[in-house]
């Protein structure tokens, strides 16, 4: 059995994304690190980056992790966001579920 996409699950990854990336290689977002350029306000290493200096750019991302302070941050972040998650699903399990029955008979494949 296949499981359905749920936004809010597809919102906490990319959330998650976004603070490793940002922690580990200074880009803003995770679209920017894949895909220079189309990202807004992308200014570290990016993906392409990577493919082109590979030994400055893991040098880059090595250093910033080897800062016990971004490590912390890069945590707490984390921490906080898979909390936020779980606190909001929770909170709002009611409305979720309404969204969800009434998405249901239009088989989007997906789920709140």
């Amino acid at each position: 059995m296949s499981r359905i996409p749920s936004v809010l699950g597809l919102a906490e990854g990319y959330i998650q994304a976004s603070i490793l990336l940002k922690g580990a290689t200074g880009s803003t977002n995770p679209v920017g690190f894949f895909l220079p350029g189309i990202g807004y306000g992308n200014g570290g290493v990016s993906l392409a980056s990577i493919i082109q200096n590979p030994q400055q750019s893991l040098d880059a991302i090595g250093t910033r992790l080897m800062n016990p302070q971004t490590v912390l941050q890069i945590a707490g972040e984390s921490f906080l966001a898979n909390i936020g998650f779980k606190f909001a699903k929770r909170a709002l399990r009611r409305p979720i579920n309404m969204v969800n029955r009434s998405i249901k008979p239009l088989a989007l494949g997906v789920k709140l």
